[in-house]
């Protein structure tokens, strides 16, 4: 294999950044924004955690916008996502992150540390995401000054973290299975007695 020159690198990182910018309709019309979300995890499902635990949320999406021609484009994403309570929606973690850029099509994971807050009720919780990208002005360029959820874009992991307590009295606890005599032992016990 030739080996490859350092202006060969150059033009090659040069390409890449201009393939994966957001893309300017050039006046032509608003773009359609798209993307989808396939999974939410933290690893398995109902992960243990108490208050003062750390984890981190991994959430895998696509970014799917295209220009007003209907040619799939690079376009700026980021994720938000909930942390709530399965028993009655009481939220403990609400996020952002994941802010960059995507080209069409192009499968990307994104992960953000966590931390169960002090106070934390126990229980199973669910972990909700929503991919959000910057809306199109009419002209087909990105307006960065705010993120919208994009509709459909949303993904639940149900009982996704079950919050235990981190500490508490121990619960002294344990079983009979039965209580024999043998027949041996009844004629040991009856020849004592004799």
């Amino acid at each position: 294999m030739p080996k490859i020159p350092v202006w060969g690198w150059i033009a090659i990182a040069i390409a890449a950044i201009l393939l994966l910018r957001p893309r300017v309709a050039l006046g032509q019309g608003q773009v359609q924004v798209g993307g989808s979300l396939s999974q939410v995890d933290m690893g398995s499902h109902q992960v243990q955690k108490s208050e003062g635990s750390p984890g981190t949320v991994t959430i895998n999406w696509t970014g799917t916008t295209k220009n007003f021609s209907g040619v799939g484009i690079a376009w700026i994403y980021r994720l938000r996502f909930t942390i709530n309570r399965a028993s009655d929606n009481f939220s403990i973690i609400p996020g952002v992150f994941g802010q960059e850029t995507s080209a069409f099509g192009v499968p990307k994971t994104s992960s953000t540390s966590i931390t169960i807050p002090a106070g934390a009720p126990l229980g199973l919780y669910n972990i909700t995401a929503f991919l959000q990208a910057n809306p199109s002005d009419a002209s087909g360029n990105p307006d960065t000054s705010s993120f919208q959820d994009i509709p459909g874009a949303v993904l639940t992991h149900t009982n996704a973290i079950n919050i235990v307590a981190a500490a508490g009295a121990a619960v002294p606890a344990g079983s009979i299975g039965a209580v024999d005599v043998s027949q041996a032992m009844v004629r040991a016990a009856q020849s004592f007695l004799q």
